[in-house]
């Protein structure tokens, strides 16, 4: 990969010089021929002939150098996409490398730590201080605990025991039991009602006997009017 550049620099000398080459060429084929056109009658047919073969030797030339062009073209092609493949190449091996010299980094680390047991017993004895420091301050708050809660249930009992030895809170306890079963009767009876009050719901049969006795007043009215004066009463229900 480091010759690269020397042999593409090469390679661009080489097309140059064939470009050159063929620029010079095609300039004294343009020569030839506008000296043909000036070249007198006599002996025009020899040289022409000589200046013929020049220039199919140099045509064969130009072939030739073409075809050297386009292979050296092709070829710079080739070392190009080879160059790109050998830098992505590149790329990746130093990602690779640099991940690894990472990880040796860390293992370095490690190794130190490692060999260093002195300094991995005291941290580890300094954390069994610790761990031992606060389980002695959890025991000890636990204790404590116990003993605000052993003393608040008894002071909570004692308390208890008094208010059932006085009178009035006797008395108060009473009421609110009475109270309980009173709103619990309250609430039963208001259910029975309820229900009652569904069962017995006329109104709906009251209008329809309002509509029937009307009915009846007006055939009452109309037989009435047939037969004159000594006609029935009519029947009256509710405002009629």
């Amino acid at each position: 990969m480091d010759s690269f550049p020397e042999k593409q620099k090469e390679e661009s000398d080489k097309i140059a010089k064939v470009q050159a080459n063929i620029s010079l060429l095609l300039e004294r084929v343009s020569q030839a021929l506008e000296l043909r056109k000036q070249m007198p009658a006599e002996g025009a047919s020899h040289a022409l002939h000589a200046l013929e073969s020049e220039v199919d030797v140099r045509r064969n030339q130009i072939e030739s150098d073409q075809v050297t062009h386009q292979r050296l073209e092709k070829e710079l092609l080739d070392r190009k996409a080879e160059l790109q493949k050998v830098e992505n190449l590149d790329t990746k091996i130093n990602a690779e490398l640099q991940a690894h010299a990472r990880k040796m980094e860390e293992q370095s680390q490690e190794m130190v730590r490692y060999n260093d047991l002195d300094g991995l017993r005291r941290d580890v004895e300094r954390r069994r201080e610790d761990l031992v420091e606060e389980r002695t301050f959890l025991t000890k708050l636990r204790d404590s605990s116990k003993q605000q809660l052993n003393a608040l249930s008894a002071s909570n009992e004692a308390l208890q025991k008094r208010l059932n030895e006085e009178a009035a809170f006797r008395s108060i306890s009473a009421l609110e039991g009475r109270l309980r079963h009173l709103r619990q009767s309250s609430f039963s009876l208001e259910e029975f009602v309820r229900l009652k009050g569904k069962e017995s719901y006329y109104l709906g049969v009251k209008t329809d006997c309002l509509m029937l006795v009307e009915e009846i007043n007006l055939l009452l009215k109309e037989g009435g009017s047939t037969r004159g004066a000594g006609a029935p009463p009519m029947l009256l229900v509710g405002d009629q």
